[in-house]
């Protein structure tokens, strides 16, 4: 519901009220205590601080969740309907921004009014602390809402018609099996072996296995393993709020479904796309473009790697792109442009390279 954004105020000098009302409320920097009788209206109203907060202090960030989201849900669903899956299951926090960016991020002010709340302090501090708190979580749930738009934009834009869950009782062995319900970033974990997310059929006939990784774990892909000493995910990133990336690969029957890494062995299986997003300000920085660059490295590609760029006319270091030990590179800026995500999709249909596995 949308509040009139003065009402948090009126809502703020009742909450207030009830507390200093009351010998049962205790709402103090140590300790808080409502008791049962009064709890459900002291919440209504921290509830409505929340709502008229994100009213005045989200302001055109709003509206651009809004959108972003309305994109997100309008790929989900084309993937569902013409899969016949129940559902595409993302990360909790990325789903609920998805679903509605207004409550998303009224969630992420209720620790802002209880601080206000128990600390005492005045109504302009709680409006910093919330602006402050609304630009962290906006910058962060529509960075990973855009990156799940593209990364499954690219996928949406194969007409894919059926998918697979890959289920294996040891990750040496892996199967196919018909799914309902696809959890993004869900493997059985293993700290050795990678396995894909899901294998997915397109309307041409053609298969391929996705695996929508965090970017991180692909530090990993390379090392042999260290036992007990190993910080990876494990393959099993389910539910994990993390920047990732794409890779898709082709496959000839779904009858054989390979494994994607083999630590143990240091064997990966070469990538015939990878998508990664990422931001001028993270491709500018040295530290980071270093750690892109031991990722590319790390996993071959059959084709050159897609950096979709968050603004337009984004670029890597001089460095970066002179270094002729890094696999080839397309910068794309897609935007909010559906048709430039069939154009990345349409890269599968280029000849792939023969590629060797890194040593």
């Amino acid at each position: 519901m949308t509040h009139d954004a003065l009402e948090w105020r009126r809502a703020l000098r009742s909450v207030r009220a009830m507390v200093d009302g009351s010998d049962e409320i205790v709402c103090t920097p140590e300790r808080l205590a409502i008791p049962p009788s009064s709890r459900e209206g002291f919440y209504r109203l921290v509830s409505e601080i929340q709502e008229g907060l994100v009213e005045e202090a989200a302001g055109s960030d709003l509206a651009r969740s809004e959108s972003l989201a309305a994109r997100c849900r309008a790929v989900k669903k084309r993937i569902e309907d013409a899969s016949g899956l129940s559902e595409l299951a993302l990360p909790a926090s990325v789903g609920h921004y998805i679903e509605s960016p207004r409550r998303a991020l009224e969630k992420t002010l209720f620790c802002c009014v209880m601080d206000c709340l128990q600390t005492g302090e005045d109504q302009r501090a709680l409006y910093r602390n919330a602006c402050g708190a609304l630009d962290r979580a906006h910058a962060s749930l529509a960075r990973y809402a855009y990156e799940f738009w593209t990364y499954f934009g690219v996928v949406a834009a194969l007409d894919p018609v059926r998918f697979w869950l890959v289920e294996s009782p040891d990750t040496v062995q892996t199967f196919a099996t018909p799914a309902e319900r696809i959890v993004v970033g869900h493997q059985v974990t293993s700290p050795e072996r990678r396995i894909p997310d899901a294998v997915f059929e397109t309307k041409s006939g053609r298969l391929f296995a996705f695996k929508n990784e965090p970017a991180r774990e692909l530090d990993f892909y390379g090392l042999r393993i260290r036992r007990r000493r190993d910080m990876s995910l494990g393959g099993n990133s389910a539910d994990q709020l993390a920047h990732r990336v794409l890779m898709l690969y082709e496959l000839e029957s779904i009858a054989s479904i390979p494994l994607l890494a083999d630590r143990d062995k240091l064997m990966i299986r070469p990538v015939d796309l990878m998508v990664e997003v990422l931001s001028q300000k993270e491709m500018a920085k040295p530290s980071f473009a270093s750690h892109v660059a031991s990722r590319y490295r790390a996993v071959p590609s059959r084709r050159s790697v897609c950096v979709v760029t968050l603004e337009e006319g984004a670029s890597f270091p001089a460095e970066f792109e002179a270094d002729l030990t890094l696999p080839a590179r397309d910068l794309v800026f897609v935007g909010s442009e559906e048709r430039r995500l069939e154009d990345i999709a349409r890269l599968l249909d280029d000849a792939a390279l023969q590629v060797e596995q890194p040593a």
